[in-house]
C-alpha cells in the first residue's frame, strides 16, 4: 500500500516562503514552525 501524500494550498506554501526569505528562516526553523519535516523542503 502506497503513502497518502499531504497537499498543502497556496496560502500554506506562501506562508513558507516568507518565513525563508523575508523573516530570514533556516529551511529546517520553516519547518518545525509549520509543523511539517524538514525533509520534504
Amino acid at each position: 500500500m502506497g503513502k497518502i501524500r499531504k497537499t498543502y494550498d497556496a496560502k500554506f506554501k506562501k506562508k513558507a516562503v516568507d518565513l525563508y526569505l523575508k523573516e530570514g528562516m533556516e529551511y529546517k526553523t520553516v519547518a518545525k514552525e509549520l509543523g511539517i519535516s524538514y525533509f520534504m523542503c
